[in-house]
């Protein structure tokens, strides 16, 4: 064996060998961010439950306000015929 065959041997096996650490340096790194993302997402799941919850019980207290809203609409034009039949009155007997 010659010492340039040799010397090629040992090149291409440090090569193939350094080589395969990047290779799995690479491989260990991009799964470590997609563990650190896979835990990113777990987090928004959860918050966006957590939204979600909190908008449903805004539309509930938006629909327990509509309802007070209607009620005191009617309350206010019932008063407001009160108020019209009784200058009426008023009027009727002033012209009396």
């Amino acid at each position: 064996m010659n010492i340039e065959q040799l010397h090629f041997g040992l090149s291409t096996v440090l090569s193939i060998v350094f080589g395969t650490g990047g290779a799995l340096g690479v491989f260990f790194l991009t799964k470590g961010h997609v563990a650190l993302l896979k835990q990113k997402v777990e987090q928004l799941e959860i918050e966006n439950k957590i939204v979600n919850k909190r908008v449903d019980a805004v539309k509930e207290e938006i629909k327990d306000a509509e309802k007070f809203m209607q009620a005191v609409q009617l309350d206010i034009q019932k008063m407001e015929n009160r108020i019209i039949r009784e200058i009426h009155e008023l009027w009727k007997k002033q012209k009396e």
